[in-house]
């Protein structure tokens, strides 16, 4: 219900700013605008449409992934999702029977889960739930610390290592939770990049830390993103300029967050402690071209995955890893997938990849 207003209202303020036609000699061209809410995040998306009434189809088509992603895939909070019914049936002999689509998600994130030895790891519901961080952003006042006894508690029921996918039928123990919530906006992503195809001559889609640019702007003129500064986010810490199409990811400790006792407990949550990771970096940005080719990176093929699809997860997931690991691992899991990277250190000083100079200015 909160997502339909949310859209209504954005449709009439829209109304004023956007779907503005213009004609060139090349055709009929639709200026759209709009926003939505999906995963706990407000997406904002703004694209030139080819062909009359072209813009108003990809707008329907947007809002109908995220229902789709959000309501039936990915949320375990939604009552009736494929994730909220496998998380039900925990402990249970029979399991749950998985969609591909799901499935090969699942995969993929658990191969990366043994990657980065459990930094970045989907079993980690147990102890989104217990800190509940999410929430407290919101309402601070309501926010309690949890015992280290709880902590303990709730690690115990993590753990990449205790999921079983067997015969299309995933098993996990009674306690375990899954949460996709770390790489649900790239996955979103990457369906926003199949709907704009031909019918989008260029657009950018941003979700909280996650951005897709699209295509290539009017007179060749490049897309520039800014990477915030942790300590002020009212200022950057560098500008990327990308020519096309790239999924850019950022995960950092100003996101989401609550101070208790002068302490701020951000939401990047480290299953091998319990606690908000403390790795000595404050946020992680990683740049991913849209087309790079992902054969040979990993173990396996995952059938219902094309290479965007790929990277709009990997965007999200290797972000999150890296912040876990720290700079040393992290640059060398960066490396290893050959995805360029940007860290800001707890102190303001930057490192990056080598191949991330390209994209800074």
């Amino acid at each position: 219900m909160k997502k339909q207003y949310f859209r209504k209202m954005f449709e009439i303020i829209a109304a004023v700013l956007t779907a503005a036609i213009f004609i060139t000699g090349c055709g009929i061209y639709e200026d759209y605008t709009m926003a939505d809410m999906a995963m706990g995040t407000v997406f904002t998306v703004h694209y030139i449409a080819i062909g009359s009434g072209t813009g108003i189809q990809v707008q329907n088509e947007l809002y109908a992934a995220d229902d789709e992603l959000e309501d039936n895939i990915l949320s375990r909070r939604v009552v009736g999702s494929e994730l909220y019914l496998l998380n039900q049936s925990a402990g249970s002999q029979d399991g749950y029977e998985l969609s591909a689509e799901l499935e090969d998600y699942l995969l993929l994130c658990l191969e990366l889960s043994e990657k980065t030895d459990g930094a970045f790891d989907v079993t980690v519901g147990a102890l989104a739930e217990l800190w509940g961080i999410d929430e407290a952003a919101m309402n601070p006042e309501d926010f309690e610390l949890p015992s280290a006894e709880a902590v303990d508690f709730a690690c115990n029921n993590c753990g990449y290592e205790k999921v079983e996918i067997s015969e299309h039928r995933i098993y996990i123990p009674e306690g375990l939770i899954i949460d996709l919530g770390a790489v649900g906006k790239g996955i979103y992503l990457s369906r926003a990049h199949d709907i704009f195809g031909d019918r989008v001559k260029y657009g950018i889609v941003s979700a909280g830390g996650s951005i897709l640019t699209y295509g290539y702007k009017d007179g060749g003129q490049p897309w520039n993103v800014g990477i915030a500064d942790p300590a002020n986010t009212d200022k950057v810490i560098a500008n990327l300029r990308l020519d096309g199409s790239f999924f850019v990811s950022t995960s950092g400790d100003y996101e989401r967050f609550v101070e208790y006792d002068g302490i701020r407990y951000h939401h990047i949550l480290n299953v091998a402690t319990g606690y908000p990771a403390d790795s000595g970096i404050s946020s992680v940005t990683a740049v991913i071209p849209t087309d790079k080719d992902w054969k040979g990176y990993f173990k396996r093929d995952y059938a219902t995955l094309d290479n965007k699809d790929i990277g709009g997860l990997m965007s999200d997931a290797i972000t999150t890893a890296i912040f876990v690991l720290g700079e040393e691992e992290g640059m060398k899991l960066a490396a290893e997938y050959n995805v360029e990277v940007l860290l800001v250190r707890n102190d303001g000083s930057t490192v990056m990849s080598d191949g991330m100079v390209k994209y800074i200015y």
